[in-house]
């Protein structure tokens, strides 16, 4: 089986779902913490909105620059006393990959978080 990701009427990725998602820049990490809704104001504050979906319990985090950004983040957290926070790897779904190839596309290169 193969998907096409289109993006204003532009074909971005032809491919089978798996190569679509290890296609994707970067790395999507899910947050954990008691105040859910708090840890995400903290990060919109500081990402695009499209770096961030809440997933039930948890907050999926998206960040152009992988490990680096997570640590970012996690600081971040620290700083604002949301103390049991923990980011998790994850693994990307299609919708993940989506948006980050989207972003791609629109700028011909990956875009860094805006901090």
């Amino acid at each position: 089986h193969r998907v096409g990701m289109m993006h204003r009427g532009k074909l971005i990725m032809t491919a089978a779902p798996e190569e679509v998602k290890k296609a994707m820049p970067g790395a999507v990490y899910d947050l954990r913490c008691e105040d859910v809704a708090a840890a995400y104001a903290l990060l919109r504050g500081r990402v695009p909105a499209a770096h961030l979906v809440f997933y039930g319990d948890r907050l999926r985090f998206w960040t152009a620059r992988g490990e680096e950004g997570a640590r970012e983040a996690a600081g971040w957290m620290r700083e604002a006393a949301i103390a049991d926070a923990s980011l998790e790897a994850a693994e990307p779904s299609l919708e993940d990959a989506f948006v980050a190839l989207m972003e791609q596309d629109q700028s011909g290169e990956t875009k860094p978080c805006n901090h």
